[in-house]
């Protein structure tokens, strides 16, 4: 999941494609941006990891 800076979320996949830079189909501003990422492995595993990126165009 990727969150603006007010916590609202602007996407959630599950899939490798990821994030396009854009919410409701509109380019989003230059900046920081807070990650959140759960991977469930086959074997039962999870894995948890959140930071932040920075979009760029």
């Amino acid at each position: 999941m990727i969150f603006n800076q007010w916590g609202e979320k602007l996407f959630e996949g599950n899939n490798l494609q990821g994030w396009d830079g854009t919410y409701k189909g509109i380019q989003q501003p230059i900046g920081v941006y807070v990650y959140v990422a759960e991977v469930l492995f086959e074997n039962g595993n999870r894995y948890h990891k959140k930071g932040s990126i920075n979009l760029v165009r």
